[in-house]
């Protein structure tokens, strides 16, 4: 896979290129939860370049995109994943569903009427590599692709860690550089959150737990929920105390 690589450089370079022409950067947007097709972030235009950056939890495991297909029309895509070294070995997988491509089969439901085609890291022997001057932040880029959409309607980007651990994803969609209407205020908060997002320390402490295997937290969960006796939540230790206070008030009182 081909290096990738920014052509932004300072603050003040990124302001120019506003009122000259492209910014050559992706409009971003940060981690508000897309783990499924009903909340799938919604792509306005397929050209226009911007990026969903997604940590994944086993509460949300997967990040969803929608967008209209056109028949005949190209749709340009890159899956990548924050370079920290707690993530060297985090190897995500990309779908694209949409109408007219063939069935797949998928570790979750592929909405009615849509085909499918599958990129894993797995299959990748080295990713391809993007640096962000602005940000001074960088990525391991793991697919890129442009794929011909073959029919009109609805269709979705969705990617995910097939070995069930928790992580960080982006996917990126479009080449067109468009940040009209944007605010500049905005880049000063952009650059934070994509530094934070990138565990870079400059803004905030980066986090010190290690990622969790989702598959042992879900055993756990069902041995506590149905193992032996212990059926339900388990109760704080003062919640017995309260309830025998509660009893004892409800005593009547001896006449």
């Amino acid at each position: 896979m081909r290096t990738v690589s920014s052509r932004l450089g300072t603050m003040p370079l990124v302001f120019l290129s506003l009122a000259a022409g492209p910014a050559w950067a992706h409009r971003p947007t940060f981690g508000e939860g897309h783990p499924s097709a009903l909340t799938a972030y919604p792509v306005e235009d397929i050209d226009i370049s911007i990026v969903v950056y997604e940590p994944l939890t086993c509460d949300s495991d997967a990040l969803w995109m929608r967008f209209e297909a056109v028949a005949g029309k190209e749709l340009y895509f890159q899956l990548g994943v924050p370079e920290i070294e707690r993530l060297a070995g985090e190897r995500p997988a990309i779908a694209l569903l949409a109408p007219g491509l063939p069935p797949v089969d998928l570790p979750f439901d592929v909405p009615a009427g849509l085909g499918g085609m599958v990129w894993r890291a797995d299959d990748v022997a080295q990713p391809g590599t993007f640096f962000e001057p602005f940000t001074q932040t960088s990525s391991w880029v793991w697919v890129e692709q442009r794929v011909t959409l073959p029919a009109d309607g609805l269709g979705y980007l969705v990617a995910w860690n097939p070995d069930r651990t928790t992580g960080k994803v982006w996917i990126a969609v479009g080449e067109v550089e468009d940040f009209a209407g944007v605010d500049p205020a905005e880049f000063g908060s952009w650059n934070q959150q994509v530094n934070d997002f990138h565990e870079t320390g400059l803004f905030s402490p980066p986090p010190t737990e290690p990622e969790v295997d989702c598959s042992t937290v879900e055993e756990t969960a069902v041995e506590v929920t149905t193992g032996g006796c212990a059926v339900g939540t388990v109760a704080p230790w003062w919640a017995g105390l309260l309830g025998v206070g509660l009893v004892a008030r409800r005593r009547p009182r001896p006449r």
